[in-house]
């Protein structure tokens, strides 16, 4: 197995122009350290963002990206950093990943760098990124279970998140105002510690407009890192290819999909203003 890694990490180069052989328009970078001058290259990351993503993206899916790591399980150790979006029926679509030596504000803001230059927006302005850290869109279920372990004996028990989350989901200000005053006297202390001054970060009820997702969570990240959990045990090539074949499964999967929707926009999206109609004449 050693053998095998090292063997396809010195073939690494040649995977590279394979891919931008073979997917013309697509990023493959790949950034590489010497401790030395005279010592031999090594490796320490890997980007990929394929064309067909890039485009499927920008003509087709929402302002709105969730990002992610999870750690490489083979001989090799690292990690995976991936971008995913959401497409017009609020699913996933995987738009990027880079394999790292290490997930840090060096290797996020490397992969975020040829990112942002992939979709064309030097600045961020008008995007939105949801992370467990602290930027753009708070994912709120991290930021329920970072301040559970911070305050275990004030953060604790399905009523109080309950009533966390219920000021979470809340879609405007008003609503989100009198969820908060009508909280129960000890609940409602706890809350006011959790939201602080952040609401505005993971309270739906002051999302912009121009996300076009009222979402306050990142799981659309955990389907992906599934789907690819085997890959991520192989060698860097085998790897990497895993991931590409598995990418290309889905586009095929959700391609047949789309083509049996009986109307202009999906299910899911349809789903929305039914149970709305629904629960308005209860």
């Amino acid at each position: 197995m050693k053998i095998d890694v090292i063997e396809e990490y010195a073939a690494l180069y040649d995977f590279v122009e394979e891919l931008r052989k073979c997917n013309r328009g697509s990023t493959i970078e790949t950034k590489i350290e010497r401790l030395a001058p005279e010592f031999p290259p090594l490796f320490q990351r890997f980007y990929t963002c394929f064309d067909a993503l890039r485009r499927g993206f920008l003509d087709g899916c929402r302002p709105i990206l969730g990002l992610d790591g999870c750690y490489l399980k083979g001989v090799a150790k690292g990690e995976l950093l991936i971008v995913v979006a959401r497409y017009a029926n609020n699913q996933m679509f995987p738009l990027a990943w880079c394999v790292v030596e290490v997930e840090s504000t060096t290797s996020w803001n490397w992969f975020l760098d040829i990112l942002k230059r992939d979709i064309g927006t030097l600045d961020g302005y008008g995007w939105t990124f949801i992370s467990d850290q602290q930027k753009h869109r708070f994912y709120a279920r991290h930021v329920w279970a970072n301040l559970v372990e911070k305050c275990p004996n004030g953060f604790r028990g399905k009523g109080l998140q309950k009533a966390f989350l219920a000021c979470v989901k809340t879609t405007n200000v008003p609503c989100f105002e009198q969820m908060y005053i009508t909280l129960e006297k000890e609940k409602e202390m706890a809350v006011a510690t959790l939201l602080n001054a952040n609401e505005i970060r993971f309270c739906k009820a002051y999302f912009s407009y121009n996300a076009k997702c009222d979402s306050a969570d990142n799981n659309l990240t955990e389907p992906f890192n599934a789907s690819i959990i085997h890959s991520r045990s192989k060698p860097i090539i085998n790897m990497l290819n895993g991931i590409r074949l598995a990418v290309m499964e889905w586009i095929i999967t959700k391609r047949k999909a789309i083509l049996g929707w009986k109307r202009l926009y999906g299910p899911l999206i349809r789903a929305k203003p039914d149970k709305s109609i629904k629960e308005s004449t209860k």
